[in-house]
């Protein structure tokens, strides 16, 4: 049975996946937000997202590409400063 999104948002024990986001490039709104690990599947995912609120909030559930199974994109953090950190 698949999860609608409504419901989705709602459990609070979805895996976390940690992610990169990049800006939009000139005259796009939707960030590149990448995932090295996805908790689902184990492999590297890309994603666009334009709730740029929720993106940095830890509030954006996606969908494994792979397996079809959400996970929530966090802790989220910007690629210049994931860059500073390494």
């Amino acid at each position: 049975m698949s999860a609608t999104r409504a419901s989705v948002a709602d459990l609070p024990d979805l895996p976390h996946a940690r992610a990169y986001a990049g800006p939009p490039c000139r005259g796009r709104r939707l960030w590149l937000v990448v995932v090295l690990t996805c908790p689902r599947c184990g492999t590297a995912h890309a994603h666009r997202v334009g709730e740029t609120s929720r993106l940095f909030s830890h509030r954006v559930d996606k969908a494994c590409p792979v397996t079809g199974q959400w996970y929530r994109l966090g802790p989220v953090q910007r690629r210049k400063q994931a860059r500073s950190r390494g």
